[in-house]
């Protein structure tokens, strides 16, 4: 999964929400640490690892991410649960 929001997954759950009770759900955002790393993933054809480009400025571009951001929507009526995006920080967003 490329960093950033998934307009795919959000257009997907647009059309399922027509024919299923997916209407009442909330956005739940969940930080976590990770083990900072640089690596080349070959389905994205790109390294991963670095700061994501809305948390860094040009000096902080090539820094590994410490942190994690991950965005999901949970059902309220029925149970279920989508990530829809993940953002990778410097630093936790206490420190922001």
């Amino acid at each position: 999964m490329k960093p950033g929001i998934q307009h795919d997954i959000l257009t997907l759950m647009e059309a399922k929400s027509k024919s299923y009770n997916y209407n009442y759900c909330l956005l739940v955002l969940d930080e976590m640490q990770i083990l900072p790393g640089i690596q080349y993933d070959p389905t994205l054809k790109s390294f991963v690892g670095c700061i994501s480009k809305e948390f860094c400025n040009d000096k902080d571009s090539a820094h590994e991410a410490t942190h994690a951001l991950v965005y999901m929507v949970k059902g309220l009526a029925e149970k279920w649960k989508q990530i829809v995006g993940k953002l990778k920080l410097g630093i936790g967003l206490l420190y922001l």
